[in-house]
């Protein structure tokens, strides 16, 4: 990868997305060398990684999940 962007429709896409004028830090043409998916999910689609899920639930969702559960363990032991 020499730094340029040799496709005239991706040339023409990136222009339309990012105006005629934009120029692109070496970092993001690092990154369209190394592998352009990557960088069309970060730069022109502005994806973000996921955050990883917290390992606790929320209050309510524990209060709520207890009575199902108690409600589930009553119904069976009151049959």
């Amino acid at each position: 990868f020499d730094g340029r962007i040799a496709s005239a429709d991706l040339h023409d896409e990136l222009a339309a997305r990012f105006g005629p004028r934009h120029v692109f830090s070496a970092s993001q043409l690092s990154a369209y060398g190394q592998c352009p998916w990557q960088f069309f999910a970060a730069y022109v689609l502005d994806l973000r990684p996921l955050e990883a899920p917290a390992r606790r639930m929320e209050a309510v969702a524990l209060g709520v999940f207890c009575h199902n559960v108690l409600f589930r363990v009553y119904s069976v032991l009151r049959d």
